[in-house]
């Protein structure tokens, strides 16, 4: 299972769509975590490629991610310093509308 989870973000990382879209996000405490398929805007940041955004009651913080498929994990880092390492599986696929 693991293997097609990462298989599965893998794929749609890659996938190019007209539009930066979200394209998973996971939701614990208060906190949504949400992936995008464009690249990271934060110019300091060079080995995070993807844009993620952390929202928190209210307010977006601007962030950083990439896969690391060895520990079936997203590792993103936001602009208030936050660095987080999350395993795949929270993700959900976001539905294009």
């Amino acid at each position: 299972m693991k293997f097609y989870t990462v298989l599965g973000l893998l794929a749609m990382l890659i996938a190019h769509t007209v539009a930066a879209a979200p394209i998973a996000s996971a939701t614990s405490d208060g906190v949504t975590v949400t992936l995008y398929n464009e690249p990271c805007a934060l110019a300091a940041v060079v080995n995070l490629p993807n844009r993620a955004t952390w929202q928190e009651k209210g307010k977006t913080i601007e962030g950083c991610f990439t896969l690391v498929p060895e520990v079936s994990a997203v590792m993103a880092y936001f602009s208030d310093k936050t660095v987080v390492l999350m395993p795949m599986q929270v993700f959900s696929r976001v539905q294009a509308i």
